[in-house]
């Protein structure tokens, strides 16, 4: 090892241990939660994808190639102290119940140049995706939070990935945003990865600082406990299909991979979005998708992998529904109500959300450190409409959105959302979306008995 490689190891203990307790302190608030699960907002507030090929290309392609490290530097980079796990710190399917069950892999390399200090922390791979959670910290501030994303390429057992890449942009860990936290996602929808292979990863920019740096990591399967069934079940509706590859209930997650093909000539119109229902008549939350689309002769062939909340109790079966898009004018988006007195379960603050049914908010308490708001949802779209929002015309969207909600109960639509502290003498008008009954692709539906 050269001297050069050895100070590389060095400035990246020196300049990781610099933000630990800011990191323990900002993680540790993070991982606060009430009773429940953590979720995700709707899919109607997140502009979830659906099985569409224009924005599955803009999402998904990513320029691939090489990289390398020496054995010997990847030796003593490793033992640069790990600090939580940053699958705990940003979002991706099922990521932080797999970290919580100790089900990554620490890989703990790094390297220096051009004054930012890349380092891979820890791994996660399931079988059918590779997550790599990375710290990245900069001398001087970066450029901009994109993340090592301006110029990364990958190498499976030294040959191109040339498939599904995605993942979370940039967290900072600090005031001035030198120390930020993300993660990448292999996902094939093509290729099949291996049980145990070498990844190769080498990045030409971090937050839009040019430079090098290049990882070799040993990857192997970390996550157990996974039961999947590869029904193959076909629909058709005309000259539509719509094939079940996959289901796949893992740690936190429900994965399930599909296949649409459609005349070349609809590649451009709207899809549905997938929805699933357990026969205890519970919609899992979430419904994210990361897939690919293509032309293959006349045929609009569409892959994706949709991502759910597990639920807490193994269901007998699932319901796969194609949900018809709505769409929406600005005018026809929110539905306000001003808060006139204390709201309980027997006496609730009432906001009606159109044809899909109405809010109810049932109790309301306000600290100096937040304000708490308890609600439950009653209609035809009960977990889409799990979402409330307060009014506040300084922001940029003219309202105030929650730093975290939780579900309660899955079974009763009950939430609680956490907003920043509010003075007790202002008034509060809370928002929640007017939402258009839901109508799904009857043809398209499948159902499967869970037979694992």
């Amino acid at each position: 090892m050269n001297e050069q490689q050895i100070q590389n190891a060095k400035r990246s203990y020196e300049v990781l241990e610099t933000d630990v307790e800011l990191m323990m302190e900002k993680v540790g608030k993070r991982l606060q939660s009430g009773k429940g699960r953590a979720v995700q907002r709707p899919k109607w507030m997140i502009r979830r994808m659906s099985l569409t090929a224009a924005a599955a290309a803009v999402l998904c392609t990513v320029v691939l190639g090489s990289g390398f490290i020496s054995p010997a530097m990847a030796a003593v980079l490793k033992e640069i102290p790990i600090v939580g796990s940053i699958f705990q710190k940003v979002r991706g399917p099922g990521l932080q119940t797999a970290a919580e069950r100790g089900m990554s892999e620490t890989v703990g390399q790094a390297v220096h140049n051009n004054g930012v200090t890349l380092q891979i922390q820890e791994i996660i791979y399931d079988g059918d995706r590779v997550s790599i959670g990375y710290v990245q910290q900069a001398d001087e501030g970066f450029v901009n939070g994109s993340g090592p994303w301006d110029g990364i390429d990958f190498k499976i057992n030294g040959e191109p990935y040339s498939d599904s890449v995605h993942g979370t942009g940039t967290e900072a860990l600090d005031s001035g945003g030198n120390t930020r936290v993300g993660q990448i996602t292999l996902q094939p929808n093509k290729q099949k990865l291996p049980d145990q292979f070498e990844l190769t990863i080498e990045v030409a920019a971090v937050g839009g600082i040019a430079g090098e740096w290049n990882f070799t990591i040993p990857v192997k399967k970390t996550v157990s406990d996974i039961r999947s069934m590869m029904p193959m079940l076909t629909k058709s509706d005309g000259e539509t299909t719509l094939l079940l590859k996959k289901v796949s209930f893992k740690p936190g997650v429900v994965d399930v991979e599909v296949e649409l093909r459609r005349p070349a000539a609809m590649a451009g119109e709207r899809m549905y979005s997938t929805e699933v229902v357990t026969d205890r008549g519970i919609a899992l939350e979430g419904g994210n998708m990361e897939g690919d689309g293509y032309i293959e002769g006349d045929t609009h062939v569409q892959l994706g992998t949709f991502h759910f909340d597990a639920p807490e109790q193994m269901p007998k079966s699932i319901t796969i529904q194609q949900r018809i898009p709505e769409t929406y004018t600005e005018d026809e988006r929110w539905n306000k109500v001003e808060l006139t007195g204390e709201p309980t379960e027997s006496n609730p603050l009432v906001i009606s959300q159109g044809a899909a049914g109405r809010l109810l908010i049932t109790k309301i308490e306000q600290s100096e450190n937040n304000t708490m708001v308890y609600f439950r949802t009653e209609g035809n779209d009960p977990k889409n409409q799990g979402y409330v929002v307060i009014e506040d015309k300084q922001q940029p969207w003219g309202f105030l959105s929650p730093d975290k909600q939780t579900e309660v109960d899955a079974e009763k639509y009950s939430y609680v959302s956490e907003f920043a502290a509010i003075p007790a003498d202002q008034s509060l008008v809370f928002m929640a979306n007017n939402l258009k009954k839901p109508n799904y692709n009857k043809k398209l539906e499948i159902t499967l008995p869970l037979e694992f």
